[in-house]
């Protein structure tokens, strides 16, 4: 977070959603009778020892529907005043607070229903473009597709042989000063975090006419308690169907039945705030639990499900 200069009415804040451990409160493995909570709340302090006058938030909101499941309920501690929600169905909400005094704080919370599917793909209507990389980095990533795939004719082929280069070429570090790079860094030094991963395969995919898109959200391994922030892709098969993609995990395609999977949305979205007047400390926290309800009335969603 960095200060406004003297002169400056505005200050722009910016909460980069970093991939960190989120606690859930229980540890079965999805049922057909299970519900997963999710919880954010963005705290603002004005640690100013001036008033903070108005503050515009713009926050990323859970993609309604998606392979791993749907938003059935959702609820807002301070209702949107606008929505916006991109061609591949990412939303995003704007909340506005009214003014804070010195060390007053307030909260936007936001709390969603999930009700959970496990689906290794699904029938699209309209057929994406073929994507690739930018042009500064389309050639080499281009010229390492092509030697990979050389030979196989069917997409599927392709796709499988990238995975199984994208799984056994990167080696995961959390540590990794090329963490959270571009593609072709991925490509060139071999190491980095599960967006390095899943950039990486987009990227290659591309470079050979399979369109691919990245997946942000969380994972939960099996027989774990607790929720990672992750990424993976998605990519788009010759029947028309995106099939998700774990290459961080996993060198096949589809995704390991023993691991629960929730996708928040298709593009990395991070908070940002403006604010006239004040000084803004932010701080965010995440929270999924899952819940379980009789089979019955699982469509019978709870009123209150804190």
């Amino acid at each position: 977070m960095k200060k406004a200069s003297g002169v400056a009415l505005v200050s722009v804040l910016v909460v980069v959603l970093l991939f960190s451990a989120v606690d859930a409160a229980q540890t079965e493995s999805e049922q057909p009778g299970q519900l997963w909570i999710v919880r954010t709340e963005l705290s603002l302090t004005n640690v100013a020892d001036t008033k903070m006058q108005s503050a515009r938030i713009k926050m990323p909101l859970l993609s309604p529907s998606t392979l791993y499941g749907e938003v059935v309920d959702e609820e807002f501690s301070i209702k949107t005043t606008e929505e916006i929600t991109d061609d591949e169905g990412n939303r995003q909400g704007i909340f506005i607070l009214n003014q804070l005094q010195p060390e007053e704080t307030a909260v936007v919370a936001l709390e969603y229903v999930i009700e959970p599917e496990r689906s290794n793909s699904a029938v699209v209507d309209e057929i994406p473009q073929e994507t690739s990389e930018t042009p500064n980095v389309q050639q080499q990533i281009a010229q390492k597709a092509s030697r990979i795939t050389t030979g196989l004719r069917e997409r599927d082929e392709k796709f499988t042989a990238l995975l199984q280069f994208t799984h056994n070429h990167m080696n995961y570090c959390s540590d990794s000063e090329w963490r959270n790079g571009d593609a072709l860094q991925a490509l060139r030094r071999g190491e980095g975090v599960c967006e390095d991963y899943a950039s990486l395969l987009v990227a290659l995919s591309g470079a050979v006419g399979i369109p691919s898109r990245m997946v942000y959200g969380y994972r939960r391994s099996p027989n774990s308690d607790t929720w990672i922030r992750h990424a993976w892709m998605e990519y788009f098969t010759d029947d028309a169907r995106w099939v998700p993609v774990d290459p961080t995990f996993y060198d096949e395609t589809g995704l390991k039945e023993e691991a629960d999977y929730l996708a928040q949305w298709y593009s990395d979205y991070s908070i940002r705030i403006r604010h006239t007047g004040g000084l803004l400390r932010a701080h965010l926290t995440e929270d999924i639990e899952i819940i379980e309800v009789l089979e019955d009335d699982s469509k019978e969603h709870p009123d209150n499900p804190r």
